[in-house]
């Protein structure tokens, strides 16, 4: 159980610590909810060049400000690409509040062990 909760409080710190900017929501929050006690889910987003990009089923979502030049989201346990669970980052960046978004890169990196369908 230890071993659990060491593990999870390091993804937790690693995830939260990547992007920059943004809104300061707790990692597991998204507007209020509870991150949805573990459960895995899909590893969805929409990107469509003006609008900052629309991340769903996400534990949390970075670069909501219409002045924000990066956005990132967080799956704590994600589907994705096949691999699942799996945690999850992805970040979008634009050169200036007049460009488009554009999928920057993603991190992937081993779910914690409390996941679950």
């Amino acid at each position: 159980m230890i071993k659990t909760t060491i593990a999870l409080t390091t993804t937790l710190l690693i995830l939260n610590g990547c992007g920059g900017g943004g809104t300061n929501t707790p990692l597991g929050q998204v507007e209020g909810d509870l991150y949805k006690d573990f459960r895995i889910q899909k590893v969805e987003y929409e990107l469509n060049g003006k609008n900052t990009p629309i991340c769903k089923n996400v534990g949390q979502q970075t670069g909501l400000e219409k002045s924000a030049l990066r956005s990132t989201c967080t799956w704590i346990c994600g589907d994705y690409q096949g691999a699942s669970p799996i945690a999850v980052l992805l970040a979008f960046e634009r050169e200036d509040a007049n460009s488009v978004w554009q999928f920057e890169r993603e991190h992937l990196s081993t779910a914690s062990s409390a996941c679950r369908k």
